[in-house]
């Protein structure tokens, strides 16, 4: 899996536990109220963001800690969040899997780096951009 096709998985996954009914409802809104096709989505990630904030107000957050530690798990890193944060930067975790997952072969990553390591490689690659 590529992945713009991991993180509609991961969304899909995430979605699908709130139940099936829900999920075709939030993809409608998505397309109809916020002109937001799925398969735009991982291009349009901000749009996505802002979108699930109005849908949901502060249930947003946990929907999208949810969507991110399925994401991690997807592209085979441990999912780096942290509890002192004040707010949650989901726009900023995908875009440092991304080009985390560019630079590196998955297997690398998984294989070769024990789980503190790729954690603080993942803190410190955020901290940088």
């Amino acid at each position: 899996m590529n992945f713009e096709e991991c993180l509609l998985a991961a969304i899909d996954e995430t979605f699908n536990s709130i139940g099936e009914g829900c999920k075709q409802t939030i993809y409608y809104y998505l397309e109809k109220k916020y002109m937001l096709p799925k398969k735009e989505i991982p291009c349009r990630i901000e749009d996505f963001s802002e979108s699930i904030e109005q849908i949901f107000g502060f249930g947003e957050k946990i929907l999208k800690i949810r969507i991110m530690n399925n994401f991690y798990q997807k592209i085979e890193l441990p999912f780096p969040y942290l509890i002192n944060k004040e707010s949650l930067e989901f726009i900023n975790y995908i875009k440092t899997a991304k080009s985390l997952f560019d630079l590196y072969p998955r297997q690398k990553l998984s294989n070769n780096k024990k789980p503190n390591q790729l954690k603080r490689s993942i803190l410190n690659y955020n901290q940088a951009v």
